[in-house]
């Protein structure tokens, strides 16, 4: 796993990085102007439920 995520009430893009059952974490440099602050998820393997894991974020957005 890989992304960018966009923390509400922080300038810092933070990056997620994980390999089997390790993931770590940190703050980034500040979002530039031009960029979207979306966050970004990017899941790789093979055979990956992807409507467990669609069903699972959505299950936590507010």
């Amino acid at each position: 796993m890989k992304g960018i995520i966009s923390m509400i009430d922080d300038e810092a893009r933070f990056v997620v990085q994980g390999v089997h059952m390790l993931i770590e974490g940190a703050r980034q440099r500040p979002w530039k102007p031009s960029e979207r602050r979306d966050s970004r998820l990017v899941f790789m393997g093979r055979d990956l439920p992807g409507d467990i894991l669609r069903q699972g974020f959505e299950a936590c957005s507010t």
